[in-house]
């Protein structure tokens, strides 16, 4: 694999965020993070159908992007608090450049790059996300 400058790669990942922003059909204003209690037992299905995406999933909570304007029936939603946001460290196996690009549209904290290997850290919906395109992740414990 070719060597590349810091320049390059980080310009090629601001555009991968860009696209990203841009695709999505709501304004970033639109959406907030949110707390959830995991007091009581839990649709996942049902949560998903009204979230955006799940980004932390602890044992007694988890942190949703929502739209502001959402509710979700017999669901009390609380504000998040930074360490409510936590991220676990991985090593991502990757095969190709494509690949690669993938890892840097999710958005994952690269700590290292090897050849095939990054160590990083990254929230539960980045990982869930690429597990999905076929990469392997080895999960560690929480940052």
């Amino acid at each position: 694999m070719k060597k590349y400058n810091k320049t390059w790669v980080w310009s090629i990942f601001l555009l991968c965020i860009v696209g990203v922003t841009l695709s999505k059909n709501s304004l970033a204003s639109d959406f907030v993070y949110k707390k959830i209690l995991l007091t009581q037992s839990i649709n996942l299905t049902n949560i998903e159908s009204y979230v955006d995406e799940i980004l932390v999933i602890e044992p007694d909570f988890m942190v949703v992007k929502i739209n502001k304007n959402t509710v979700i029936p017999n669901i009390s939603l609380s504000p998040t608090k930074e360490s409510d946001f936590i991220q676990r460290k991985v090593d991502i196996y990757f095969q190709d450049e494509q690949q690669l690009v993938h890892i840097l549209q999710a958005g994952v904290d690269i700590f290292h790059k090897t050849k095939q290997k990054i160590v990083g850290r990254a929230f539960d919906a980045q990982i869930k996300r690429l597990e999905a395109l076929g990469l392997t992740i080895f999960v560690g414990d929480s940052l």
